[in-house]
């Protein structure tokens, strides 16, 4: 629509100077005439061809805003002449390489963070599994004369049925039984504490553990991140039982809890609330050594 209104606009001068004509010297209209030339040809693309056109039906109608500057050489053809402006200058190498060097400085100081905070997302993922695994466990109880689950048990036709499994039913998704940090696992991430639940797979096993047993819920664990030997460093990935610190690594699924969040390890405890703690605020250094695992 712009380009069509100034083609109009250019119409209109020309027809102006036709009507003109008869009033003026051909000399006088041929000047005008190769002014309006000079104008369309000094541009070096189109789009400056049609600006510089803009310009001149500017000064021909007396626009005193007109940024361009016309003027006559007596004696010669009609010249226009613009003001010119600043070009826009290119970045020079040097602050080019400062950019980038304040992008790297400040990636580094971010990115950090960035990571940590990707991890709290990931540790409260973590305590949510564990609190909603405490309340199953409640059902499973609540179920079975108060009676908690048991770490795993032997059917007649010999399949074993480990604590997970039994506390599917009770669980929206199996995907609770997986910590997002734990990149090993895979049938489990988390144990429970093994004095306070027992193992009906064991030669001699004691009986299921009740709820009324406890005699401090608020400070007894039920389940945490579990996965690491003796050291509390060297993996042990899919395990199920969360040895007592005084207790040995009996068996395949005995393991000790590790430290996956920010130097903290995730917890269910037995009055149904999860939260975190370093490793030396409940199982390293105690006193007594099972402090939080004894019922």
């Amino acid at each position: 629509m712009w380009r069509c209104g100034r083609l109009l606009d250019y119409l209109s001068i020309l027809t102006y100077y036709n009507n003109l004509a008869t009033h003026f010297s051909m000399e006088k209209m041929r000047t005008k005439v190769d002014l309006l030339i000079a104008c369309f040809q000094s541009g070096r693309d189109p789009h400056q061809r049609i600006y510089r056109l803009d310009s001149f039906v500017s000064f021909e109608r007396g626009s005193a805003a007109d940024p361009l500057a016309f003027s006559l050489d007596m004696g010669q053809n009609a010249t226009m002449r613009q003001t010119t402006s600043r070009p826009w200058a290119a970045f020079t190498l040097v602050e080019l390489l400062l950019v980038i060097a304040i992008i790297a400085i400040l990636a580094a100081l971010l990115l950090p963070s960035l990571a940590r905070a990707k991890e709290k997302g990931k540790q409260t993922f973590c305590i949510n599994s564990e609190r909603q695994q405490a309340m199953a466990a409640f059902m499973y109880a609540d179920e079975h004369s108060d009676a908690l689950p048991p770490v795993a048990f032997r059917a007649s036709n010999g399949y074993v049925t480990n604590w997970p499994e039994l506390l599917d039913p009770y669980l929206k998704s199996a995907r609770l039984h997986f910590c997002p940090t734990d990149q090993q696992a895979k049938t489990n991430s988390y144990g429970l504490n093994e004095l306070a639940f027992v193992d009906l797979t064991d030669d001699d096993p004691a009986t299921p553990t009740r709820l009324n047993s406890f005699k401090t819920p608020t400070a007894t664990v039920m389940l945490g991140d579990l996965g690491t030997a003796d050291d509390l460093v060297t993996p042990r990935p899919d395990t199920l039982k969360m040895v007592a610190p005084s207790s040995d690594i009996n068996d395949d699924k005995d393991a000790r809890p590790v430290a996956r969040h920010i130097l903290k390890c995730d917890l269910g405890f037995m009055d149904g609330h999860a939260g975190f703690l370093p490793l030396g605020r409940f199982y390293t250094s105690q006193t007594p050594p099972n402090l939080w695992f004894t019922p």
